[in-house]
């Protein structure tokens, strides 16, 4: 190894958690993520959309997402760490739910098909927080979403790629199988 590689940087399985969307406590998008713990649903219901606000839906994304495969900053989250939680979609909202079904995260959630790959902001509006939105970008094909989103305050993501040492997050869902 040479003397200009740095040590790469390890994350904690706590901080993973607290992101939010993979059990990284939404790790749904995350930094901001890991700055905001785990609220109870009605915290996040009575916060996270006033009256005002325009709900649209994107139907593709509504419905139960299972996270396959999540990287954080350029690190791979471990499996174990995605084993079980669900992203729930609904025409307002997304949240994240652990293996255990504690919801970790809610965001209020707009998106545009304008340009290609469309484009999201996931809001969290928390009691005795400042708001945060997230940019992201993300695709559906068949079954699969991919999403990559930038912390609060960084640029919206260009690729789907969280390089070591940036503050973009990349997730891989798949919609679980029906049960007939």
């Amino acid at each position: 190894m040479s003397d200009s590689k740095k040590p790469r940087r390890r994350r904690t399985s706590l901080g993973l958690v607290r992101l939010g969307l993979v059990r990284l406590g939404l790790w749904c998008a995350a930094g901001w993520l890991v700055t905001h713990p785990p609220v109870s649903v009605a915290q996040a219901d009575d916060a996270a959309v006033s009256p005002q606000d325009e709900i649209v839906a994107d139907e593709n994304l509504a419905g139960v997402w299972q996270l396959k495969r999540a990287v954080n900053q350029g690190d791979l989250v471990p499996r174990q760490e995605l084993t079980g939680s669900r992203v729930i979609v609904r025409e307002n909202s997304i949240a994240v739910r652990d293996a255990e079904d504690n919801e970790r995260y809610r965001c209020t959630y707009t998106f545009d098909h304008s340009s290609t790959p469309w484009k999201i902001d996931m809001g969290s509006k928390l009691p005795g927080k400042p708001p945060a939105t997230a940019k992201g970008i993300y695709r559906i094909k068949d079954d699969r979403w991919i999403l990559c989103y930038g912390l609060p305050g960084a640029e919206r993501p260009e690729e789907f790629h969280s390089p070591e040492d940036s503050s973009l997050m990349l997730m891989k869902m798949k919609r679980p199988p029906q049960v007939d």
